[in-house]
């Protein structure tokens, strides 16, 4: 694995693929929490629109939009991904992972990846020198996966003005 540090980016636009729990929850905390624009994302229109239109009931004042593509179509995947800054893979796609993280540079989009399980790191890990070139930031198996949560723990602590301990859990 290759680790190196990155300056934190700003993000404007976000798109999750994946419109389920996490992927809703997600967008949730994303314009609730950092007031970011969010993309709900994924094969079927009508899932999409209703995971947009419930966070949109929830979140009145919020930003969201839905887009329907297949992440096995390359060049719809790639006009998706034209205006965001930031793809949040919140689907089971680990085995697609090379490919989109291959699109995701082409587009000069930022990507992260919730998957636990899977080859997503496997599959990604060739990209990354190409993906350092491009001064894009992938960042695989953020999930709850035992090694993530520290991590970003730290990277939030820095924006606080005090933080004394955090605690961590898995469900």
């Amino acid at each position: 694995m290759r680790f190196r540090e990155v300056p934190i980016k700003e993000h404007r636009t976000v798109l999750i693929y994946g419109y389920g729990e996490t992927g809703r929850q997600t967008a949730a905390l994303l314009a609730a929490k950092a007031g970011l624009a969010v993309t709900i994302a994924g094969r079927n229109p009508a899932s999409a629109q209703q995971a947009v239109a419930a966070l949109s009931a929830e979140l009145p004042d919020a930003r969201f939009a839905a887009r329907a593509f297949d992440a096995d179509d390359a060049a719809s995947f790639r006009a998706a991904l034209a205006d965001i800054d930031l793809l949040i893979v919140a689907a089971p796609l680990a085995e697609r992972m090379d490919a989109i993280g291959r699109i995701a540079i082409e587009t000069q989009t930022d990507m992260l990846d919730i998957l636990v399980r899977g080859r997503a790191a496997e599959k990604l890990l060739p990209l990354a020198d190409e993906a350092i070139r491009a001064g894009r930031t992938i960042v695989t198996q953020a999930g709850f996966h035992p090694g993530m949560p520290g991590p970003m723990m730290r990277a939030a602590a820095k924006t606080l003005s005090r933080c004394d301990a955090v605690h961590v859990g898995m469900a």
